[in-house]
């Protein structure tokens, strides 16, 4: 039966990611970090699959991920190969990106959303071993992530490629979701959720006060503050969402809306 707390939160984090588009306020990325908490659900949600059905999950997963990229990458890619775009073997991770496909100035907006569903497809390829390392040391696994990325930004290892930074960012809310479907974030006490949940908010704010972007203050540019925030963030909306939610429901228009962002997810 599905959650209807956790559809809100994806529905919040979809609504949340196209008003920043639009007006593009640097203050929303700090008011709801929108795609820490999409890769927490979305971690939830690999984690209860491969307990359903074992690595074939990740097969379904490519399924629903994968053609989406096809049907725009046969629109694309032959406007940029008549466009200008140079033919090379890159061109090919239109098909599987694991990487960045190559894009020329008419389909620069193709590319935009292919970080997304590049670190997508990483993390649902590395869950299997991820969730099996995670269960048997559920601290250290999920540090990693956090001590790579601190690593990364503190220079010691700057010329890291993308998809390592890329999980340094995000994996860390992706483990945050196999803690809640585990039950481990229900089950820590609030006296120890609240102050790790405070530090991890403060060192956040620090770095990102001390470390402004480009644009200010848009936790986009401060990679290192956005994970420390976001992180903050999750252990207190999924770490104590409710088992249900059927107040979501009680305004139709609303609860039809919720329901319809999701399946859109």
């Amino acid at each position: 039966m599905r959650n209807r707390y956790l559809d809100l939160l994806r529905f919040l984090a979809i609504v949340r990611v196209v008003v920043y588009h639009v007006t593009g306020y640097a203050a929303l990325t700090l008011v709801f970090p929108a795609m820490s908490v999409m890769f927490a659900l979305a971690g939830s949600l690999m984690a209860a699959s491969l307990d359903r059905t074992g690595p074939s999950a990740v097969a379904r997963r490519l399924r629903r991920l994968l053609p989406s990229l096809w049907v725009a990458a046969a629109v694309f890619v032959p406007a940029m190969l008549l466009t200008g775009l140079p033919w090379s073997t890159k061109v090919l991770l239109w098909l599987f990106p694991v990487g960045d496909p190559p894009a020329n100035y008419w389909g620069g907006l193709a590319l935009s959303p292919i970080w997304y569903l590049r670190d997508y497809l990483w993390f649902v390829l590395a869950s299997p071993v991820a969730l099996w390392l995670f269960r048997r040391a559920p601290l250290p696994t999920l540090l990693a992530p956090y001590v790579l990325l601190l690593v990364i930004e503190v220079g010691i290892l700057p010329d890291a490629p993308t998809v390592l930074r890329e999980f340094g960012l995000y994996f860390g809310a992706w483990l945050f979701g196999f803690a809640h479907h585990d039950g481990l974030l229900a089950r820590l006490a609030n006296r120890v959720l609240v102050p790790v949940a405070v530090v991890l908010a403060g060192a956040g704010i620090g770095w990102i006060v001390t470390h402004p972007g480009p644009r200010g203050y848009d936790l986009n540019d401060i990679h290192l503050g956005n994970a420390l925030w976001s992180a903050a963030f999750i252990l207190v909306v999924i770490g104590r969402a409710p088992a249900a939610a059927a107040w979501v429901d009680r305004n139709r228009l609303f609860g039809r809306a919720v329901t319809l962002v999701n399946r859109r997810a």
